[in-house]
C-alpha cells in the first residue's frame, strides 16, 4: 500500500515522467487495486456469511418472535455450524473477482477522470463518478450468483423446518435454475440491481474517500500524498450502502 502511495505521489509531483512511464505506473496501480480488492472481497464474504444467512432466515420467517439468537440455535440444531455458511460457495467464488473488479475498475475510472477533471486530486465528486461507473461491470457478475445464493438460503429454510433439501450443492442448484428458466432465470432483477448499484457505489466511494481524508492530518489520501493507517482504512470502509436495499429485495427474489 505504501509503495502504491509512493507511485501515486510521484505521478502527481513529477511532471517529467514520460507517457510510457505514466502508463506503466497506472497499470501497476490498477493491478494493486485488483489484488487488494479480491482479497478484501474474500474476507468480506467469509466473515459476513453467517450474518447474511441469519438475516435472510429472519426475513423469510412468518413468526414475529423469530429473534436472531433463536434462528442461530435453530440452524445449529438442524444443520450444525456449517449451516451458518450455507450457500457461501457461490458468493465466495464471485466475491474475489467482483471486488477485484470493483476496485480495479474504480482505480482505472478514477485515473481516466482525473486526466480530464479540473478538480483537485482526490475530490469526492470524481470518486463518486468513478464509483457510479463501477456498477456496470459488477452487475453482470453479481446478479446470477446472487440468484443461486438466495435459492440455496431459501432451501436452508426448508431443511430447518424438517423438509428434505431441494439442492445438494450450489452447482446442482445452478443447473436446476438453468433447466427451469434458462439464462432469463439468472438475469432476473438485472436492471433493478443496476439502478440500485449506480447510486450505491457512487455514495460508497464518495463517503469512503471523504472518510479517508477526514481520518488523516495531511488530506489528499486518494492521490497518495498522505499515509493512512490500517485502523483508519477499516473505519473508512465501514459504510456499505447496498445492504439496506438488498435486504428489502431478497425476500421478494426468494419467493
Amino acid at each position: 500500500i505504501k509503495e502504491t502511495m509512493g507511485r501515486r505521489a510521484s505521478r502527481g509531483e513529477d511532471s517529467s515522467l514520460s507517457p510510457d512511464s505514466r502508463s506503466t505506473t497506472a497499470r501497476h496501480t490498477t493491478s494493486d487495486a485488483l489484488l487488494a480488492g479480491g482479497f478484501g472481497g474474500a474476507c468480506l464474504c467469509v466473515v459476513g456469511a453467517p450474518f447474511d444467512v441469519v438475516k435472510v432466515r429472519q426475513q423469510q420467517t412468518r413468526s414475529d418472535g423469530a429473534s436472531p439468537s433463536r434462528i442461530v440455535r435453530s440452524i445449529l440444531r438442524a444443520e450444525g455450524v456449517v449451516g451458518l455458511w450455507r450457500g457461501v460457495g457461490p458468493p465466495l467464488m464471485v466475491a474475489v473477482p467482483q471486488f477485484a473488479l470493483v476496485f480495479g475498475s474504480h482505480e482505472a475510472a478514477r485515473a481516466l477522470i482525473s486526466r480530464h477533471s479540473t478538480r483537485p486530486p482526490g475530490d469526492g465528486r470524481d470518486a463518486a463518478l468513478a464509483g457510479a461507473l463501477v456498477a456496470v461491470p459488477t452487475t453482470f457478475v453479481y446478479t446470477p450468483v446472487d440468484r443461486v445464493k438466495l435459492a440455496m438460503q431459501s432451501d436452508g429454510r426448508r431443511v430447518a423446518s424438517g423438509l428434505p433439501p431441494l439442492y445438494s450443492s450450489a452447482s446442482q442448484c445452478a443447473r436446476q435454475l438453468w433447466r427451469s428458466g434458462g439464462a432469463a432465470s439468472f438475469s432476473r432483477g438485472f436492471f433493478a440491481t443496476l439502478a440500485r448499484d449506480v447510486p450505491g457505489w457512487a455514495s460508497y466511494f464518495y463517503v469512503y474517500s471523504a472518510a479517508k481524508r477526514w481520518l488523516t492530518s495531511g488530506g489528499g489520501v486518494l492521490d497518495g500524498t498522505a499515509e493512512l493507517s490500517p485502523v483508519a482504512s477499516l473505519a473508512a470502509g465501514l459504510e456499505e450502502p447496498r445492504a439496506a436495499e438488498r435486504s428489502r429485495e431478497e425476500p421478494r427474489a426468494a419467493e
